[in-house]
């Protein structure tokens, strides 16, 4: 199974199998993922305002780009297939 969300901007967000995340768009996009899949197709986001995806093992920001990133427990990982992401362990501050 699959679910879709559409933001005001155009960004895309495919969340697939049991994934399990919460949105929230207040003064910028943030996403929770706490386990699972999610497809990102993201607009460009105004200056100072990316995209963040944090998960239990690490925190992405996203100024514009396509990828798809998978949450567990243990690690995070993510295929970008065009554009860049900033991604940070949580573990030890690596980028």
């Amino acid at each position: 199974s699959a679910a879709q969300w559409r933001f005001l901007d155009g960004t895309n967000i495919t969340v697939t199998g049991d994934a399990e995340i919460d949105i929230s768009e207040d003064s910028q996009k943030m996403l929770l993922v706490k386990r699972g899949t999610l497809i990102a197709e993201v607009q460009p986001q105004p200056q100072g305002k990316p995209l963040i995806i944090e998960t239990m093992t690490a925190r992405v920001e996203v100024l514009g780009t396509v990828f798809t990133l998978t949450a567990q427990s243990e690690q995070t990982r993510i295929n970008v297939a065009e554009g860049r992401v900033r991604m940070k362990r949580l573990v030890d501050g690596e980028t």
